[in-house]
This record gives structure tokens, sequence and C-alpha cells, in this order.
């Protein structure tokens, strides 16, 4: 043991203090420098609200700046190394000792003879022992700029606390975002529940981040949104929708009071109430309980979801079960004014789909996808088989496509409907409307891709149509999707109009006895199933004649016209029933016997050509033409009429001559 080991064990200690400082301050470079990347990466990530892929480069940059501090800066706290000599020289020039004690470690350490005196030596080493109680072997051995890191480094270390201590929730978040998860800063408006038309697509109670699911929309129906959020409520909110291809559009969320949305139920539920008793009734029918039905949705699609779309679905010829009811009673005995604030936005029609994200207050979602479905479109095509006795005249089977047609009665109808956009359709029916009355048909499918729809097989009332009606056809395609406005027409009865015909004879007087040609001509647009001469008799009994010469046709009679006793006589004019309408118009000649009648003079006969249309299986209409009056007398009075009118033909004819020739002329 030599003379000066316990100055070189002091010597030793402080050569580590110091060594442990340097690493000390080495440490506080490097958590200072990593601190204050933290705290900017923080606010940044607090302010812009990075993505993952920001996060990572951000992240990537703070580490290699940290690298390019520890190895500019903070590396040399680290590599620095000191001797005994080094040290001693430090406490030699803060004590102000003159190299004496450098000079008493190298007498003592050196081995090898050392000019000069060796009392000199031994005075040089026994003056150091007795100074080393003397000595202050920590004053000046410190670096200020190390009390400096590490006071740079306890400042942010109490400002790190601070901020912990104060915003917990805040510091914990980035913790996990800086693993790149996606989880969310508090904020002061918290969405609870997300509902687009009838699909929640996000609750915060259920969801694992705020990411909406996606969601599919009609292209050209109305689109509602409804955001329920609590906290620090703002007074708009908006919905933003993107697409690379079209402008974004932003749909303004409006909120509703909780007063306003209590009344909409109420009365969504005295309607209700008031539409089954209605339809109980038969008051209500189909059209009427369709504007109620749309009026209840709009009512209670904010806070009775799953009543309004139960209603939806309802089919109108089946009567509104008593649980919607129930149902909605039970919602509104359970409202409370704890429920989450509403806010609704609507657009009539979208633009484009793409991704949409919901803005409330200081919170918002993702982006999620919303797609626009096409709306199914149809096309009808009704074929008009028309009843047998007209299939002559018409054409078997009969294409139309308007929405409005009149057809024959006891024509058969064909529906077609065809889905024109090619969407696979999962059902089709057709409502008939007659009157105070409804019903529904519901048409099957004619194809193996559910795109053509007809009448089913059984029995309807267009197998054989027999009264006016309107009708409704509406279809549901597989993206549970309907046509905006179902294709409506009216199918009116077409008039099957009346024959008509004449008879006509070429003198009115004749003989008992004589044979009078009735000539007739008929027709009607489909066919004739009668064609018959009435003949009415009126007979009288002839007086006694004031002269031999005085002739029946001026003589009097026994009574008047009124009151002559009248027969009727039926003659068959068709041989063949029915005539159909290839073989019309019917003419002919027809000579009347009269002597089978026993006429006497100044009997009158009243020819009348009765017709009765062909109506197939139905009753035909009667059409009766002008009467043709006959009338019995002797030779001398059938004289007198023909001369009479050969006279008056005559008469007709110099008039027509006088009015040919000049003014002043003789014939």
């Amino acid at each position: 043991m030599t003379h000066l080991a316990p100055l070189r064990a002091k010597l030793t200690v402080l050569r580590r203090l110091r060594r442990a400082v340097c690493w000390i301050a080495g440490i506080a470079s490097i958590l200072a420098s990593s601190l204050v990347a933290l705290w900017a990466l923080f606010a940044l990530d607090l302010y812009f609200f990075l993505s993952q892929p920001q996060r990572f480069v951000m992240i990537v940059l703070a580490v290699l700046l940290e690298s390019w501090i520890v190895v500019k800066w903070s590396r040399r706290w680290f590599v620095r190394s000191e001797s005994h000599f080094q040290v001693a020289l430090g406490v030699e020039n803060t004590n102000q000792l003159d190299n004496d004690l450098i000079a008493a470690l190298q007498f003592e350490s050196s081995t090898r003879p050392v000019p000069g005196s060796t009392q000199l030596r031994q005075l040089v080493i026994q003056n150091m022992i007795e100074q080393q109680d003397q000595i202050q072997w920590f004053k000046g051995n410190w670096d200020r700029t190390i009390w400096k890191q590490i006071g740079v480094l306890t400042f942010l270390l109490t400002l790190g606390s601070c901020i912990a201590a104060s915003w917990p929730a805040y510091v914990r978040t980035f913790g996990q975002r800086l693993l790149l998860t996606e989880i969310r800063y508090p904020s002061a408006t918290r969405i609870q529940q997300i509902r687009i038309n009838d699909t929640q697509v996000y609750s915060r109670a259920t969801a694992n981040g705020h990411i909406p699911s996606e969601v599919s929309v009609a292209s050209e129906a109305e689109v509602r949104f409804a955001v329920f959020g609590n906290g620090q409520l703002p007074q708009h909110g908006r919905v933003e929708i993107d697409h690379p291809d079209y402008p974004e559009q932003r749909i303004a969320l409006s909120p509703i009071s909780l007063a306003a949305r209590k009344r909409s139920l109420q009365e969504g539920l005295t309607l209700l109430k008031q539409a089954a008793v209605a339809q109980t009734n038969l008051v209500l029918n189909d059209r009427a309980f369709s504007d109620r039905k749309e009026k209840l949705v709009n009512l209670l699609w904010l806070d009775a979801p799953q009543i309004a779309q139960r209603l939806q679905q309802h089919n109108a010829q089946l009567p509104l079960p008593e649980s919607l009811t129930r149902s909605l009673e039970a919602t509104l005995s359970t409202w409370t004014d704890n429920t989450d604030a509403a806010f609704v936005g609507r657009v009539d029609r979208l633009m484009s789909g793409g991704s949409y994200a919901v803005y409330l207050g200081d919170d918002w979602t993702a982006p999620s996808v919303l797609k626009l479905l096409p709306l199914p479109s149809a096309e009808l095509t009704i074929h008009v088989t028309p009843p047998d006795y007209a299939r002559a005249e018409t054409h078997p089977d009969t294409a139309a496509n308007a929405s409005d047609l009149a057809v024959l009665a006891g024509s058969r109808l064909h529906f077609e409907v065809t889905c024109s956009n090619h969407k696979t359709l999962t059902s089709a029916w057709l409502t008939l409307h007659h009157d105070a009355t409804s019903q529904r048909i519901d048409l099957r499918p004619a194809d193996a891709h559910k795109q053509l729809w007809k009448l089913p097989a059984t029995e309807t009332p267009l197998h054989r149509f027999t009264s006016p009606c309107r009708y409704e056809i509406q279809v549901n395609d597989t993206d549970g999707l309907q046509m905006p406005t179902p294709l409506r027409g009216r199918i009116q009865l077409r008039k099957d109009r009346l024959a008509t015909g004449t008879a006509a004879v070429v003198h009115q007087t004749v003989l008992p006895n004589a044979r009078p040609v009735v000539e007739y001509q008929a027709t009607d647009d489909f066919g004739i199933h009668s064609l018959r001469l009435l003949v009415e008799i009126q007979r009288t009994t002839p007086v006694q004649l004031e002269s031999p010469n005085a002739s029946l046709s001026t003589s009097s009679v026994a009574t008047s016209p009124a009151d002559r006793p009248r027969e009727r006589h039926t003659f068959d004019l068709l041989p063949q029933a029915p005539a159909l309408a290839a073989v019309l118009p019917l003419s002919g000649r027809w000579p009347f016997d009269l002597a089978t009648l026993d006429l006497t003079p100044g009997d009158l006969l009243k020819l009348t050509l009765e017709i009765v249309d062909f109506r197939g299986d139905q009753p035909g209409k009667q059409f009766l033409s002008e009467s043709v009056i006959l009338t019995i007398s002797d030779e001398r009075g059938v004289l007198e009429a023909i001369t009479g009118a050969d006279q008056e033909a005559q008469q007709k004819l110099n008039d027509i001559i006088q009015r040919q020739l000049p003014r002043g002329a003789c014939p």
C-alpha cells in the first residue's frame, strides 16, 4: 500500500462520479429531445388528426431526427473518458495546488529512477498527504451544460406530468395512436348512432372504431339521414359525400327538438289507430291506405324505425296487426327527456355514390362506402284476347302497351311485366280497384332470371273481364327496392255498337191478297243473332158506302185508329243464325204474302225490322228500324195512290225544268 492510496481512492471516486454524471447528461439530452418530439407529434396529431400512414411517416421522421440528435449531441457524453491525472489536474486547478498533486502522483507511481533529489520527492509526497484533507474534491468539477440538460429534462418531465394529469384520456389515446390504432381523441360532442333511411350504419355502443358500415340506397329515391348524439351539441351538422368523378355533396343536418319528436310519435299513434279502424270497417281503399301509410312512415321513421319498416312491408289487403299499436304505445311510455338529440337531413336524389362521412360538432366518422342502387324499372304489356264472337273482326291476341285501354266485355287480359333494366325481381303484384273495393293478384315468374312475370294460372277477374276498373302494378327486386311510382292505368269496357238496318216497300197501298216485296238491309260490327220482320195489324170493320162509285179508300171507318184491335206477327228473315261479321252487311228482298193474314180494305199494317246483335254467351241488344205503314185498299184505292204518286212526281219534274229554263222562256 502506497502513501497516496487514500488520495488515489478519492480521485477514483471522483472520476467515477464524473463518468456517471456524463451518462446522466447524455441520457437527459436523449430524453429531452424525445419528449420534445413526442409533444410535437402529439400536437400535430391532435390538431390534424393524422391517419395511420401519416402517423407512421411522422414516427419514422421523429426516430430519424432523434437518431441524428444522439449522434450529433448526445454521443459525446457517452464516449467521454478521463484518467486519474486528468481528474487530478482539474482538482489542482480548482484548489490552486500548483501541480503538487500531479507531481506527487507521478513521483509515487514512477518505477524508474527519476532525476533529482530523493528528499525533494519525499517532501512533495509528504506535503500532499498533509493537504489531502484540505482539498475540495468536488469544487469546480461539474460542467454547467450537464446541469442545464438535467434542468431541461426535469422541466419537460414536470410539464408532461401536468398535461397527463390534466388530460389523461388524451395522453392515453395518443399512446394508443402511436401504436397505429384507429382510436379517437375524446370529443365534446359524441355521435351515438347513425341511420340512413331504415338502415342503422353506426352505433357507438357496438362499433369497433368510428367507421360506419357500408350502405346501399336507391338512386332515384329520397335519402334520409338521422344522426343521434349527446354532449356539447352544435347548431348544425353535415354529411359529406365524395366521389372522384363528381362534385362533393354536402347535406345539412338540422336538429329536431324532443318535443317535436314526441308529438310525431303521438300523431303517428292516433293515425295508426284511425287507419286500423277504417280498414276494419272497409271505408279505406288501397289508395287512401297507401297515402296514410306514407304519412305514418314519415312520422315514425326517426324514433320508431322498426314500426315504420313493418308498415312499409305491410300488405294493404291484410288488416293492420295490433302489435304495431302496442309497440308504439310502449315506445311512448318509455320516452324520456334524456334521449339523445337527433339531427336530420334529407335529399331528394343523390347525384352519385362514393364515400360518406358524418360531422357533428367536433366528432366525426371515418369515410365509408355509399352505393347507389338502380331502382327496378318495369314495362307492362297487356295481351287482349277478345270473346269468340268478336275474333273475326279483331285480332285474336292484341298486345297493348298503353296504360289505358278499352276492351269488349268477356275479353281475356294477359298481363306481362318485364324488368327493363334487367334486375332480378323477387315479387310482382297487380292491384285491381273496383270503386271502393280492391283486389291484389300476385304475379308469377315466367323465366329463370325472374325478369318476366305473368298472371297466375288460377281464375282471376281478368280471365273474363266484365266491369271497368283501375289497376296498379308494383315490383320488388333483390335489393328490396320498389319502383318510385307504380304502373297505373285504367281498363274500360268497349262499347259494342247496336246493329242498324232499314226496311222499305215500293207501294204502301196494296190489295188484301197482294205480295209486296220488302227490301231490307242489316249490319253490325261483330255479328247478327236474329233478323225478324215485326208486323202489327190494325183491323177495321167497313161501313155502308154512300154510293156505289165511292172508293173504300175514302170511306169512313167505324172506329178510330187508336181503338182498332191489334194483331202481331213475326217473320224470320235470317235462315242461319248467327251471321258473323264476315258475311255482313245482310241485304235481301222478301215477298210478303198478305193473303195469309185475311185482310180487308181499311186495315193498316205496321212493318218494323228487328235486329238483335250477336254478343256470344251474353244477350244481344235489340234494334228496331223505322216502321213502314201498309194500307189495305181495293183496286180503285190502289190506282188512286199510284196516280197521285205519278202526279206528284210529274209536278216535281216540272218544277225542276222551270228552274233550269231562262226567265220568260216557255218549255
